[in-house]
């Protein structure tokens, strides 16, 4: 593929997320299901001005980032939950009772 200059690459790959669907829609081929470069010709690509292509491209970039920091966040929490799970149920560490706590 050849990009108009009026197009920003990273907003066609969003683009290309997106529609993904349809695209694959329009592909034949019964064993390995293909696209040609025609059928893609004949989509309409209707976007915004570049400056906003590259804007929205940068936002669900950014937005990404923050995804992927997140998600590794939370892989490192559930890790750090199960360690301690692990560790409480084998008796390797014990809860104290607070001071002036009593049995019950």
């Amino acid at each position: 593929m050849i990009l108009k200059p009026q197009v920003d690459v990273h907003f066609l790959r969003y683009w290309f997320e997106l529609f993904g669907g349809l695209i694959d829609d329009i592909g034949g081929g019964s064993t390995v299901r293909g696209v040609s470069v025609g059928e893609l010709s004949r989509l309409a690509f209707l976007g915004p001005s570049k400056p906003e292509q590259t804007a929205i491209a940068t936002v669900l970039s950014d937005m990404d980032a923050e995804i992927a920091a997140l998600e590794a966040r939370r892989d490192k929490t559930r890790a750090i939950k199960q360690g301690m799970m692990q560790q409480l149920l084998t008796g390797r560490v014990r809860l104290v009772k607070p001071e002036g706590a009593t049995d019950a």
